[in-house]
């Protein structure tokens, strides 16, 4: 391979840090270096946006360069007292773009009966499988939900037994002992799937401190975006309370965002070669950190990887999975005023 063509491949990978990684190691013969810098919370700013929750900000989307919105995925994160019928399920919903770019759709607390069939798990199921309105006109629909069953599983178990479109999954540090990012068990309670949830925060670390300065046409890739509304998190327009839940918390205001500096990373000691070290595992920094919406990010970004697996299996009969074939397959049914799930 020529000087010219190495280059030529460094500049398309260059941004995206899962086409730098084939690069380094197809390319250069290098292993490739999880580096994960802090967290800088005052980029978010940046990321904050005029569009109204619980709404999919497709005019936006294409405005920024990132084209429709195509895939919507929903991650819950489970809390309270396990000897407690209630507790709370933290529940956000995003959409993603073919390049990689976020749009949180909508995000609350749905405070109720967490055990099998309760209350809050009513309220979940009516907010994945009602449609959300495209501000293009378009009906949405949750592609799929991702549920941490670490808390209460056979609540969650028997919830993805009988919603369609949800799974279950448990985090681990999986990255030691396997190259996927996620593999999926069979349970006698039912399947689910591991993440590697180091893989995933610092997946979601690094997107976090990209930067867009809004003067260039496109975004960058895997850029995040959160509508600016402080006091609506977008599940108040539904009539959750007649299930017998309550909705808590407001919008995307500084109690969200505090979740992002709620675990940090720990590094390997003996690394001169980087300024922060990589990345071996993530720590809570005290026990009442409230990070259920840092999870729920996470759930999220693993919920797009389960759900491109899952079509390839299902439609396309191979083993690898492509997620821009999946992707452009979506974006012509978008074309004709449908959203594919």
């Amino acid at each position: 391979m020529s000087w010219a063509k190495v280059i030529e491949e460094f500049l398309k990978s260059k941004g995206d840090k899962n086409k730098l990684k084939v690069f380094s190691n197809n390319v250069l013969g290098l292993p490739f270096k999880e580096i994960v810098k802090p967290i800088n919370i005052s980029n978010i700013k940046n990321m904050k946006r005029p569009y109204t929750p619980l709404t999919v900000p497709n005019i936006m989307a294409e405005a920024d360069g990132n084209g429709k919105i195509i895939v919507l995925t929903c991650g819950v994160d489970v809390n309270g007292d396990y000897r407690k019928q209630d507790g709370w399920l933290a529940v956000e919903i995003k959409g993603h773009c073919i390049g990689g770019q976020t749009y949180s759709i909508a995000k609350g607390q749905v405070f109720g009966n967490t055990d099998e069939a309760g209350s809050a798990w009513k309220a979940l199921e009516h907010i994945i499988t009602n449609p959300i309105k495209s501000d293009d006109g378009i009906d949405y629909f949750v592609n799929l939900t991702t549920i941490d069953v670490g808390f209460k599983p056979a609540s969650g178990y028997h919830f993805a037994s009988v919603v369609p479109r949800s799974v279950c999954v448990a985090g681990d540090n999986i990255k030691r002992k396997r190259s996927r990012i996620f593999f999926k068990t069979r349970t006698a309670k039912g399947d689910r799937y591991t993440l590697d949830t180091v893989f995933y925060k610092n997946s979601l670390a690094n997107a976090l401190n990209r930067k867009w300065y809004k003067t260039s046409e496109e975004q960058p890739p895997g850029f995040l975006n959160f509508p600016e509304d402080r006091e609506n998190g977008g599940f108040e327009k539904y009539a959750l309370q007649d299930i017998g839940v309550i909705i808590a918390g407001k919008g995307y205001d500084e109690d969200y965002y505090k979740c992002f500096k709620a675990e940090i990373p720990v590094v390997e000691k003996d690394d001169p070669e980087a300024e922060f070290g990589q990345v071996v595992a993530w720590q809570k920094i005290h026990t009442r950190s409230p990070n259920h919406f840092w999870d729920c990010n996470v759930y999220n970004f693993a919920a797009l990887d389960i759900f491109v697996q899952e079509i390839i299996k299902q439609y396309f009969d191979i083993k690898k999975a492509d997620k821009g074939m999946v992707f452009k397959l979506m974006e012509r049914k978008l074309a004709e005023g449908k959203h594919w799930h």
